[in-house]
């Protein structure tokens, strides 16, 4: 007998959809507009009027402080709203701001140092400087190449892919990077088609990842640490 639990997770996420679009058309922009208001009325007033420049300027970067967290919460219930794991199209992942769906994964936006993007499991690391190129080409190409890591992490699974993908991948920045046997089956997988690779090594890559998936656990583990 199958157990009910009031609302299915589909009614729950609707109506947690629902809300967002009410926050953001309403609330949002009346809160906005209430500190924007109080802004310009302690300033006009002369209320609360800042005494010095020093005192003008802490007031101003509060104001900003104010309005970006606003902005930040509109970023965020947009990216909701656009959201699908199962999206296909690279602009709708080049529309969003913090993160998006793309072919089962979720994708982080971000700006970290490295200045790289990645895969590990469902989730996906996108540095916005692919988006800042503006090309959607390139944008597609490198989703395409992150989401063949997801291929070959559900091959060989967790264990396998830390020791056999991922480590290499970050240690190993050799000039031909993509031609990588762990990096040349992403490619494969994931569909790309700019890369250019160098003689051989889609066939070497192909046969690094077989041996990797025919390997038992224990003997892959003690190769791979010794």
């Amino acid at each position: 007998m199958q157990r009910t639990t009031g609302k299915t997770y589909k009614e729950r996420f609707l109506l947690w959809l629902l809300a967002a679009v009410l926050v953001c058309t309403l609330f949002l922009p009346f809160a906005q507009g209430v500190l924007q208001g109080a802004a310009e009325d302690t300033t006009a007033n002369g209320v609360f009027a800042p005494e010095s420049a020093a005192e003008n300027n802490s007031q101003a970067i509060e104001n900003d402080k104010k309005e970006n967290i606003i902005d930040y919460l509109c970023y965020f219930i947009e990216d909701l709203l656009m959201f699908d794991i199962n999206n296909l199209d690279p602009v709708r992942v080049s529309l969003a701001h913090f993160f998006a769906g793309y072919d089962g994964q979720l994708v982080f936006i971000g700006n970290w140092e490295n200045g790289r993007s990645g895969s590990f499991g469902r989730i996906m690391g996108l540095h916005k400087n692919v988006l800042n190129t503006g090309s959607i080409t390139w944008l597609s190409e490198i989703l395409k190449h992150e989401h063949g890591h997801y291929e070959q992490y559900k091959r060989i699974g967790l264990i396998k892919y830390i020791f056999a993908i991922a480590i290499p991948s970050l240690l190993n920045d050799p000039a031909d990077y993509y031609s990588q046997p762990w990096e040349v089956t992403a490619d494969i997988l994931g569909g790309v088609t700019i890369h250019r690779h160098s003689a051989g090594s889609e066939e070497a890559g192909i046969a690094y990842l077989n041996n990797v998936i025919k390997a038992d656990l224990f003997s892959f583990l003690s190769s791979a640490l010794k």
